[in-house]
Parts: C-alpha cells; sequence; structure tokens
C-alpha cells in the first residue's frame, strides 16, 4: 500500500502559481501555517507524490508555453502523458524517472538521493521541485531581443545627417 501522505507545503506565491495552473484548486479550507506556507490538500499531494501533477506542470512550461526553448525533438523526448495515475511504488519510481528526465530537460538536476526521496513521496523534496519549477516559469527567455528595433523619434528628422547615405 502507499506511504502514509507527508504535508506537501509550498509559499503562498508557488500555490497561487499551481491554482493559476490550473493543477490545484484554490481550497478555502487550505491550512496556512505560521510562515505562510500552503498545506495542499491530500488528494491533490497525492498526484504530486506520484509526479502526475509535477509531469503536467514541466508540460506546460516546457511544451505548451510560447516561451518554451526546447527543440521539437527535446519535445518528443519527453514522456510525459504516459504518466500511471495510481499511486504504487511501481508507478512513482516510473512516473518520477520521466519527470525528472523533464526537469533536466529545463535544466533542474535531481541527483540520486532527491531522487530517491521524491520516489518515496517526500514533501519537503516535493515542495523544492515545486518552487523551482515556478521560478522557471517566472524566467522567460527573451527571445526577440536581438530583432528590436528602437523607433526613431518622430518630428526632427531635419537634424538627422543624411550626407553618408548614397543615392
Amino acid at each position: 500500500s502507499p506511504p502514509a501522505t507527508m504535508a506537501l507545503e509550498v509559499t503562498s506565491e508557488t500555490y497561487k502559481w499551481l491554482t493559476d495552473l490550473g493543477v490545484i484548486i484554490r481550497n478555502p479550507n487550505t491550512k496556512v501555517s505560521e510562515d505562510n506556507k500552503y498545506t495542499i490538500d491530500k488528494s491533490s499531494a497525492v498526484l504530486f507524490e506520484n509526479a502526475v501533477n509535477v509531469g503536467k506542470i514541466i508540460k506546460k512550461i516546457a511544451i505548451e508555453s510560447e516561451f518554451s526553448t526546447l527543440s521539437e525533438e527535446d519535445k518528443k523526448e519527453l514522456k510525459l502523458d504516459s504518466l500511471k495515475e495510481v499511486n504504487t511504488p511501481a508507478a512513482r519510481l516510473f512516473n518520477w524517472k520521466h519527470a525528472i528526465e523533464g526537469l533536466k530537460k529545463l535544466d533542474i538536476a535531481i541527483d540520486n538521493d532527491t531522487k530517491s526521496l521524491l520516489v518515496a513521496g517526500d514533501g519537503d523534496m516535493i515542495a523544492d521541485v515545486l518552487e523551482q519549477l515556478h521560478l522557471k516559469s517566472l524566467t522567460k527567455p527573451n527571445l526577440d531581443a536581438p530583432k528590436r528595433i528602437t523607433p526613431v523619434p518622430s518630428g526632427n528628422l531635419g537634424s538627422l545627417d543624411v550626407s553618408a547615405i548614397s543615392a
């Protein structure tokens, strides 16, 4: 049987982000700790423990976002549609393996010790991954920077030196 669910607490910013993404539903009864951490309810927490919701977030950031910097080949390599919604040890291992591949593509490195804790359902480690994903989602690459053209101020065009322009 699955391990006892550990409390999954995230910052208020990450909680709001998760609800904005539609990964969890805002719950008025959500417990908030003295240090402003929100406890994710047990039924939602299970979908983070077995990496299903983590996979959904990676998919939103890495594949569906207009700001994704992944190549089409990298996107195809992500096997996030095959995650299993059950919370058995085998399903968690399978799901986290694929989620960690997705995290790597987003430059979030997970070492073997952390992987073991994630697969075991460690709430603090899962919360840390969620915080890192939240930060990634805020960092939008400036894809149009080189193409940006500085507009010429209107008026005063008569004072521009056009002598260097050949006919």
